[in-house]
């Protein structure tokens, strides 16, 4: 509650006492035949009747009764006293602060310079433990009658450094290694962490491919721009899928026009090829770019290395429908080169 308010409150308060108490003598006087109404204020027989004094009086404590009452609703909450004692054990508390702040103060100090010790010591016996290092690697090289340039040197230490500061816990049989002075024990440990990375790296790469490799397989037919980021995207994160690296070289050379990437393509897929079913393929598929690029007789070439192919598949298994369709397609296509070259008694 506001000063304004209890301010105001008591004011309206008393103002309401005294008229109460000053109604009811009044009244009693008019009740008593005293005064007749309005009564008569300034009568003094009014207030000193002694049959009525008794009405009067008890009146007026009760309106001072009231009034101290009202006094001690707007007094402070303490008294001076109370605040001379409040104001000391706030001094008392502002005093200890200070003394816990100085001791706080005087503990942190002592720790930075234990801290600085600490550091300083652990500088000096890592400088001692890389130069120990570098003594040792450039005797390894002067036995193979080599020294290290500046550059080299400069990296040795910076390496050494950064894995001595690493907090992955995978590299810490290295470290001991190294602190024990041996680099080569400390490099074989750090492959081992290498090639675990890689190989986790590795797995997610392949399953990316996949992902890409089955979009690639539902764009083809009806988004080709999208099918050929798709392989493109594929290839780049695994690059052993010999049917991914067949279709960009076809979405290169039909779609994107772009005849070099198209042949790039076609020789991976030859490179992965793990049968001679695929390697036949990649044999048209860089025909049919040669042809594209102008080129009948790299075209013819590649056509007859996939006819030779074809012919032994199917020989090898003439019950095969499949086999027997791509001889077909592979007599089609050399037939289709060489009406092109205006050879038509070959076609």
């Amino acid at each position: 509650m506001s000063a304004m308010f209890k301010f105001f409150a008591g004011k309206l308060i008393l103002f309401l006492i005294m008229a109460v108490v000053f109604a009811g003598v009044a009244a009693a006087q008019v009740a008593s035949g005293l005064q007749s109404w309005p009564p008569d204020w300034l009568n003094p027989t009014a207030w000193t009747k002694p049959q009525h004094l008794g009405l009067l009086v008890t009146s007026l404590f009760a309106g001072v009764s009231a009034v101290g009452t009202v006094m001690a609703w707007l007094s402070p909450a303490f008294s001076a006293k109370d605040g001379k004692k409040l104001a000391a054990k706030l001094e008392d508390v502002h005093e200890a602060v200070n003394d816990q702040g100085a001791a706080t103060r005087s503990a942190v100090r002592q720790g930075e310079t234990a801290i600085r010790g600490d550091i300083g010591e652990v500088k000096s016996k890592l400088d001692a433990l890389i130069a120990q290092l570098s003594e040792q690697r450039a005797a390894d090289l002067a036995a193979q009658g080599r020294t290290a340039t500046a550059d080299e040197q400069a990296d040795f230490e910076a390496q050494v450094r950064a894995l001595l500061a690493s907090k992955d816990t995978r590299k810490a049989p290295a470290q001991e290694a190294l602190v024990a002075g041996n680099t080569t024990l400390a490099a074989d440990r750090l492959m081992i962490v290498a090639r675990q990375e890689a190989a986790a790296v590795d797995d997610i790469g392949r399953s990316a491919a996949e992902t890409a490799r089955e979009a690639g397989a539902l764009y083809r037919a009806t988004a080709p721009a999208k099918a050929l980021e798709a392989y493109r995207l594929a290839t780049r994160l695994d690059g052993t899928d010999f049917w991914a690296w067949i279709f960009l070289a076809r979405l290169e050379q039909s779609h994107a026009g772009n005849l070099p990437a198209a042949r790039t393509a076609a020789e991976a897929a030859l490179r992965v090829a793990g049968t001679e079913h695929d390697r036949a393929i990649s044999a048209e598929t860089l025909g049919d770019i040669a042809v594209a690029a102008g080129n009948l007789s790299a075209a013819k070439q590649q056509y007859e290395s996939s006819l030779d192919i074809a012919e032994r598949l199917a020989t090898a298994d003439p019950t095969s429908a499949d086999k027997q369709r791509d001889l077909s397609v592979s007599l089609i296509k050399l037939g289709d080169v060489a009406v092109k070259a205006g050879d038509l008694a070959t076609a």
